[in-house]
């Protein structure tokens, strides 16, 4: 599979390819790529712990546990999913840029298709921080009942999270600013807000969670 742009999709290249590619001069994969792929392997830390965990007498494992690992297999999906996304906005973004400017209707509809690509810009990075709370509150429970030798990658993994959660608000920051919607922008910068609270708080009930 490939991106609109004819990159691959994230998760179809080897790790010494995205490395590679993210060190090249191209401005993608950039960093609201880096953190879809970031989270992504914030949620599979998650999982590992979680299959690490022995069942219990009955041979099974906690039904709270089991929903957490469903819960991270998915959010794992759309936080790659969502790092390809970032690539696709920002050549969107580009195209729209590029667009002739001669007269006054061309620089009309230059301007209302860069909007329009800000607008996705915006709404791809907001969706990731999402995503990345949604996994820390199912790393809570990861902290809660999973093996207590592997705490340590649950701990990493909520790190991570945070990390990622918190850099993709950056991005719906930086480009709310260029929106010249207010509304529009102000419901961005205030999700964001929301979501950087939630991200602290939850990652330290993971911390609080792994003193057990």
């Amino acid at each position: 599979m490939t991106a609109d742009d004819g990159a691959p999709e994230v998760r179809e290249r080897t790790i010494g390819e995205y490395l590679e590619a993210v060190a090249s001069a191209a401005p993608t994969p950039g960093g609201g790529s880096v953190g879809g792929v970031v989270a992504a392997l914030a949620a599979a830390l998650g999982e590992m712990v979680g299959n690490l965990t022995k069942p219990g007498p009955d041979g099974l494992r906690p039904d709270a546990l089991e929903t957490a690992l469903v819960r991270l297999a998915a959010l794992r999906s759309d936080a790659a999913s969502l790092g390809t996304a970032d690539e696709q906005a920002y050549a969107s973004y580009r195209l729209a840029a590029s667009l002739p400017k001669s007269s006054e209707e061309e620089k009309a509809v230059r301007t209302a298709a860069i909007q329009d690509a800000l607008r996705t810009a915006t709404e791809v990075p907001l969706a990731l921080a999402v995503c990345c709370a949604e996994m820390l509150a199912e790393l809570v429970i990861v902290a809660e009942l999973g093996n207590r030798h592997a705490l340590s990658d649950a701990l990493l993994g909520s790190l991570l999270a945070k990390a990622a959660g918190e850099g993709a608000l950056i991005n719906v920051r930086g480009n709310a600013g260029m929106i010249t919607d207010a509304a529009f922008a102000q419901r961005a910068t205030d999700a964001a807000k929301e979501i950087e609270r939630t991200l602290a708080d939850r990652r330290d009930a993971v911390v609080n969670a792994a003193r057990r």
